[in-house]
């Protein structure tokens, strides 16, 4: 299963990706209440209609505190650049550890694929 960040939506939503389109087909996109509410703060056309579908889409599970402070130690990623969304990512990975990021937030991304959670079409 791959946890579709913010910038793949974003992406999405300008041009669509045939990846990210053959992924929903396929039944293996995740999403997360943290990226569904980054993009809802945003410029979404037909705002009501895309947080709709972005909700119905299978959701990952959401990191406790406990689990996102835990990851910030175990990984060294307190003061590494990333945001508290793309903790939460992370940590929602390491609790599924089926579950691969796309992401093309660099740091998002590297941080991912040192830990072997990143994913690319």
């Amino acid at each position: 299963m791959i946890l579709v960040d913010t910038s793949i939506w974003v992406d999405h939503f300008r041009t669509r990706l045939g990846a990210l389109d053959a992924l929903i087909a396929a039944d293996q996109v995740l999403g997360h209440p943290f990226v569904t509410g980054e993009l809802a703060v945003g410029d979404l056309s037909g705002w009501k209609e895309t947080v709709s579908l972005l909700r119905a889409i299978p959701a990952a599970p959401v990191a406790s505190e406990q689990e996102f402070l835990d990851l910030l130690l175990d990984e060294g990623l307190i003061a590494s650049g990333l945001g508290f969304v793309d903790v939460h990512l992370l940590a929602s990975c390491r609790i599924k550890p089926e579950i691969l990021i796309w992401s093309r937030d660099k740091r998002l991304a590297a941080h991912a694929g040192r830990m072997n959670l990143a994913w690319e079409p």
